[in-house]
């Protein structure tokens, strides 16, 4: 059975700190807003209630699904049904409704406005709204990677090791930047032969928002044996004054030569490489003689999660003086790492002798937030005219990404900005931003598409969809009528918003707006525009809502007066229940809060099956 169209508009979407706070007012709801919350926090769970529409209806909620790294959704107990059951006469005055509640938290992970498209499947059809949410950083925040010790591994009396990569990073939202006062062993550490072996070691500042500063440490043991040290990074940030890494490596001798020398780096230099989640790395490595005498590889053994042999040579193999063999070790993370040792190679030659190196490196999780994402109105537009909406592409995980291509959508639908025209563009600490614009050329609904695609491991394409209503010359409303839905007698229903468009040469000027028919009083203007005078191409704004006082339809008109004549629009919708002793029974209320009058773009439409509401619980007094 298909669904009469029951449109949901957001009436109130405020930037709220919920950080660990529930709430708890019913709030219509289509699009949905945490608010700001810091990185790293998981927000108060938000409640949303999926409800039939008008009507006797039985309808299965199948699934619920995301794919955002900042958004979670908890839908248990799918499928389901939400359904309206008639308990009264043949009119139908009265329902029993069952409803279906799922919650969703937001937990950012990057300094910035985030979004996400959440699926809710009804009866085999797909729906979508979205959730978005500002990420916000302390002003300065020292961080260091890897955040654990290093441990070099074996490293022969004599040699150097390979360099390690220590970044000290600041990863505060603030202006200021981060002051690091010194990068430093102790004299122990010293002693023992560990070094920083390049970077800025004396005061210094890290640039604010994501500025990173590399430096690079070795071992250089003077004898055989484990030796320990401690590398000390003393900050600005009150929250870290100083912090102490610690290392550690061990002193062999041995004639069998890894190159690189050892720790063994992702990628063969003096940085460690991070790879991504879902993308192999290949690392040669060199096993070579250095002795007097032939060398016999008896066998090679690797550990480490993620790790696997691409080639080896075979047990047995015999290497003369100063003769090598190559070995190929892959990476492919399927989670991701934090920089540091990922596993050992270990190597047993001529019997009983053996040789080991660390492989370091790190795997990072990339994934790409747009911001506004999934399904885009541009709202009502006049012929000729141009209304926009700018999009923001940030990465939202420490792995960086390529836009390889950005489609065009349809004319007269438009993008411009930072587009890879010319080949990709790189997103490392910095947002991508483009708009999307429209010109209608003439008056009818608009929708078109577009396509964001990335080199992001395994990830498909992101679409997001535009709309618009082109609208000819005079005075348009948008949309033309407005159906409340059911609602039970003495409580109210979601406000939905009404946009009035002047199309016309000239400014309007807007006189009365008032509600006339049968059941004039069961229908409120619970907003109205402050601004009486509309220029050319401009929108006003009305919330309208439903408190029946009685059961039954429910039918009205409301009209606006103007300048240079009216608007009429049909409103419609249904009370349920009854009046007993002259108590109202208890049943669920929901509350409106009026939007900015004057907005130039209609709010998007909510689904054409179902309403979705949010309830909010309150902060403790």
């Amino acid at each position: 059975m298909v669904l009469p169209l029951l449109f949901a508009v957001v009436a109130c979407v405020e930037s709220l700190d919920l950080g660990g706070t529930e709430q708890a007012v019913t709030l219509p709801l289509q699009d949905f807003d945490f608010g700001n919350v810091q990185v790293g926090v998981t927000s108060a769970p938000s409640t949303f209630t999926v409800r039939p529409a008008s009507g006797s209806q039985s309808n299965q909620v199948t699934s619920i699904t995301e794919s955002c790294p900042d958004f979670s959704v908890t839908a248990p107990g799918l499928p389901t049904t939400v359904s309206n059951v008639c308990t009264g006469g043949s009119n139908c005055p009265s329902y029993v409704a069952t409803n279906y509640d799922f919650t969703a938290v937001f937990t950012p992970t990057v300094a910035a406005q985030v979004s996400c498209v959440v699926t809710v499947t009804i009866d085999a059809t797909p729906t979508t709204f979205t959730l978005t949410g500002r990420g916000t950083e302390p002003t300065v925040r020292f961080d260091v990677s890897p955040s654990s010790a290093i441990d070099f591994g074996q490293i022969r009396v004599g040699d150097t090791s390979s360099g390690v990569s220590v970044l000290v990073r600041n990863f505060g939202s603030g202006p200021q930047p981060l002051t690091v006062s010194s990068v430093a062993f102790d004299s122990a550490s010293l002693a023992k032969g560990f070094a920083v072996a390049s970077g800025i070691t004396g005061s210094h500042v890290v640039a604010a928002s994501g500025g990173s500063d590399p430096f690079t440490v070795t071992c250089a043991p003077a004898a055989t044996g484990t030796v320990t040290g401690t590398l000390q990074i003393a900050t600005s940030d009150p929250a870290a004054p100083m912090t102490a890494l610690m290392v550690s490596c061990t002193g062999i001798a041995s004639n069998l030569v890894f190159g690189p020398s050892s720790p063994a780096l992702l990628d063969g230099t003096q940085a460690q490489k991070a790879t991504r989640v879902g993308e192999p790395t290949d690392l040669p490595i060199t096993l070579r003689n250095s002795g007097t005498a032939p060398m016999t590889i008896n066998s090679l053994a690797l550990t480490g999660t993620d790790l696997a042999f691409v080639t080896r040579p075979t047990d047995g193999t015999v290497l003369g003086v100063d003769q090598s063999t190559n070995v190929v070790v892959r990476f492919a993370p399927t989670a991701a790492v934090d920089q540091g040792t990922l596993g050992t190679l270990e190597v047993t030659h001529d019997g009983a002798q053996t040789r080991a190196i660390n492989i370091l490196g790190a795997a990072l999780m990339t994934s790409m937030s747009i911001s506004p994402d999934g399904a885009v109105d541009l709202g009502p537009v006049c012929i000729g005219n141009t209304a926009r909406a700018e999009f923001f592409v940030l990465k939202n995980n420490p792995g960086t990404f390529r836009l390889t291509e950005v489609t065009q959508p349809e004319a007269p639908f438009q993008l411009a900005g930072e587009l890879p025209t010319n080949g990709p563009i790189g997103i490392d600490t910095n947002a991508v931003s483009f708009t999307a614009t429209v010109t209608p050329t003439e008056a009818s609904s608009l929708a078109t598409s577009f396509d964001v695609n990335t080199d992001i491991p395994n990830a498909p394409a992101r679409t997001i969809s535009l709309t618009a209503v082109g609208l000819p010359a005079g005075v348009t409303p948008t949309p033309i009528s407005l159906d409340l839905g059911t609602v039970s007698v003495g409580a109210s229903s979601p406000g939905q918003m009404l946009v009035v468009t002047n199309c016309n040469a000239g400014p309007l000027t807007l006189i009365e707006t008032v509600i006339t028919g049968p059941n004039q009083d069961d229908f409120e203007i619970l907003d109205v525009p402050v601004e009486a005078t509309l220029a050319p191409g401009t929108s006003a704004t009305y919330v309208v809502v439903t408190s029946p006082n009685n059961p039954g339809e429910l039918t009205a008109t409301l009209q606006i007066r103007h300048d240079s004549g009216m608007v009429e629009v049909p409103l419609t919708g249904n009370g349920t229940g009854e009046v007993i002793d002259g108590r109202i029974p208890e049943d669920s209320t929901y509350y409106s809060c009026s939007t900015s009058s004057g907005a130039a773009s209609l709010a998007p439409l909510l689904l054409a099956l179902f309403g979705i509401t949010r309830r909010r619980r309150g902060r403790p007094a």
